[in-house]
Parts: structure tokens; sequence; C-alpha cells
């Protein structure tokens, strides 16, 4: 199984390449599992891995730069990380969004932000690729916060790659547990 810490140093495609090669053996491998014992101590196994890695993800934090050089401009901490609040207030959201998004304003608001937590960087990625920008101004600030967030974007590669490997191995496990069990899966009714 791979851990973690062997996808530091790598680039996406060298990360995908690792994953993509150990779950189709993994796959193989759980192919010829036979009972749901064997399947139900293999899944315990992982679910351990994937609690110990929770806890660590809850813990990580990404260490963000000073400042960024975007466009000709320089560009603080703060001000990218009130561009970012801006940004992220700018857009017309469903009521059920808004306490998730409160919160990550208030991460952005905080005058002594210096690490951002995984979560508060992955959510502000999703929100922030999901808007449409206007004019010259927000095109610069765009450009600029994602040249700010980039510092930290291989480490965020890693441990996202990493949550992905885990919960596809997972799936090999549940699409195992069907196989041996078709006929307690739902049957699918055609559309008319």
């Amino acid at each position: 199984m791979i851990t973690r810490e062997m996808f530091n140093g790598l680039d996406r495609d060298a990360i995908q390449n690792m994953m993509g090669a150990d779950l189709s053996e993994f796959q193989a491998t759980i192919a010829t599992v036979e009972t749901d014992e064997e399947l139900k101590k293999l899944e315990e196994e992982l679910m351990e891995v994937m609690k110990a890695n929770d806890a660590v993800i809850a813990q990580t934090a990404y260490e963000l730069p000073a400042d960024c050089t975007s466009y000709n401009q320089n560009f603080t901490r703060r001000t990218i990380a009130d561009i970012i609040a801006d940004f992220i207030t700018s857009v017309e959201y469903e009521y059920q969004y808004i306490p998730g998004l409160l919160g990550l304003v208030k991460v952005w608001k905080d005058k002594n932000l210096v690490n951002i937590p995984y979560g508060a960087y992955d959510s502000t990625l999703r929100v922030l690729n999901q808007q449409k920008y206007r004019g010259y101004n927000n095109w610069v600030n765009i450009c600029a916060v994602n040249e700010f967030l980039s510092a930290c974007h291989a480490e965020y590669v890693r441990d996202t790659a990493y949550l992905i490997y885990l919960a596809d191995r997972h799936n090999i496990i549940m699409d195992q547990q069907k196989a041996l069990h078709p006929e307690e899966q739902p049957v699918e009714q055609g559309v008319m």
C-alpha cells in the first residue's frame, strides 16, 4: 500500500502513475478474495489507515507566502487574503452553503493568517474555480491569487491524491463485496 509520504516531491503525473499501478495490482488481488471474512478484514485494515490519514489531514495546514508578484504588481499576504474573501462574498449562494462560507471568509479575514488549514484551502479552490471573473482588476487579482496559492499546491495535490487513493481502494473492496453477493444488489428498472 502506498503511504502519503511516498507522494512527497512527485508531480501530479507521477502520483497518478503510482496510484494507477498500485490500484490495478490491488484490484487484481481483491478479485481473488472469495469470502466476506477476508474482505471485512481488508476493509477494517484500510479503515484504520483512512482514520489515521483523516487525523493527519485535520491537523494539516499549509504555510502561505508573505507576498507574491503578479503582472508586475506586488501583493502582500493580507492583500491576497482580502481579495479572496471579497471574491467569496461577491457571488450568490444557496442558504445551505452560507454557514460554511462564513467560516471560510473568517479564515481569510484573520489578521494573523500565516497557515491555511487543508479544508479551507480545498474549499477556497473549489469556490474560486466555480466563479467567473469580469474586468481587468478582477483578472489581475485572480491571477495574483492563483500565483499566491500555487506555493502550497504541491502539498495540496499530495494530500488530495492520497485521500482519493484511499477512497479508490475502499471502492475496490466494496465492488468485490457486490460481486460476491449479486443477489443482494438492487434491481434497476428500465426507463420507458
